[in-house]
């Protein structure tokens, strides 16, 4: 049977086409799927965590003595300087940019400071006649305190300022002392109450995870306290402690909902 040259085209068409067609679109690229949205990091929850710092604390006492018409004042100041540490918990809430907070803090402190004064006249060799030993102790301090932020850095980095409530205990003793044999001593112990302001910043390095770097400068409020002698009030004291402390720490965080935020995807 003859074929003519028609007929031969439309058989190897016929037979070559589909496989054409197959290659082609073997050979045509693919678009992937477009890779699902990253939920957006929030501060918005509670923590808790640790911190450790140091403290450059100020001791300011008024001395007014007086017995039998006769008086004297006299000022003293004392530098109480030491490492601390403790915890810390709080509450964030995100609104667009801004974060606003709450956050309680409870420390255990070493800072501490003492002088011995010369009362009288000295020489090589020693003081001679009265001295008089002074002892200024924070041993532990808290602050109860607001938090107003703003986020930047993919919404991962906060810097905030801070102010609220402070409250600690103060302790001071005075050891008199007469060609260094001990005579009388005064020793006090009270919890004061102030206020505090400051800043930092907080990164969010991870899941759940957060550091950061804070500055407070603490007001106690001012004490007073007197002695009296054979009933008749001898020596009153008026004192004021006032603090500069520098902290890092961490936090683990609680987020609303229960999951961990997702950090971004580059």
């Amino acid at each position: 049977m003859k074929l003519t040259l028609g007929t031969a085209a439309l058989l190897a068409s016929l037979v070559t086409g589909p496989a054409l067609a197959a290659d082609m679109a073997a050979r045509m690229p693919v678009k992937a799927p477009p890779l699902a949205p990253v939920p957006a990091f929030s501060w918005t929850g509670s923590y808790f965590g640790v911190n450790v710092g140091y403290g450059w604390g100020r001791q300011r006492t008024e001395f007014n003595a007086g017995f039998g018409g006769l008086g004297f004042g006299a000022e003293e100041r004392q530098d109480v300087d030491g490492v601390f540490g403790g915890v810390q918990g709080g509450f964030n809430w995100q609104v667009g940019q801004f974060v606003l907070g709450i956050e309680n803090d409870i420390q255990f402190s070493g800072q501490e400071g003492d002088t011995l004064y010369s009362l009288g006249f000295g020489f090589p060799g020693g003081p001679v006649g009265p001295t008089l030993a002074a002892n200024h102790e924070l041993r532990w301090f808290g602050t109860s305190r607001s938090r107003l932020g703003v986020t930047t850095w993919n919404n991962q980095m906060l810097f905030y300022v801070t102010g609220g409530a402070a409250y600690g205990q103060v302790r001071s003793t005075y050891d008199l002392g007469v060609g260094g044999f001990p005579v009388a001593s005064l020793d006090t112990k009270n919890t004061r109450f102030g206020w505090t302001v400051g800043g930092g910043m907080e990164w969010a390095m991870a899941p759940n995870w957060s550091i950061k770097a804070e500055y407070l400068y603490l007001d106690l409020g001012r004490e007073e306290a007197s002695v009296a002698f054979l009933g008749t009030p001898a020596l009153a004291l008026e004192s004021r402690f006032t603090d500069h402390i520098a902290r890092i720490g961490a936090n683990y965080r609680f987020p609303i909902g229960g999951a961990a935020p997702v950090m971004a995807r580059y």
